[in-house]
């Protein structure tokens, strides 16, 4: 199966959830949003949330500023 994860192509053996993805990419969790398919998915849906084949991924990381 093949994504696409803030544009670059990764390869998956098996389907996978959101929250499995961000463990493999090794993400730290706190601040991060995550789009698919352009559409915000809350973090309370990342365990159940199964990506499919050609799924485009946007990773968002929260950047403080003032």
């Amino acid at each position: 199966m093949k994504i696409l994860v803030n544009d670059e192509a990764i390869e998956l053996a098996t389907r996978a959830t959101l929250s499995q993805l961000l463990e493999m990419l090794e993400q730290d969790l706190n601040g991060v949003a995550v789009a698919v398919n352009q559409n915000i998915v809350p973090q309370h849906d990342w365990r159940d949330y199964r990506l499919t084949d050609q799924d485009k991924v946007a990773l968002f990381r929260a950047i403080a500023g003032g």
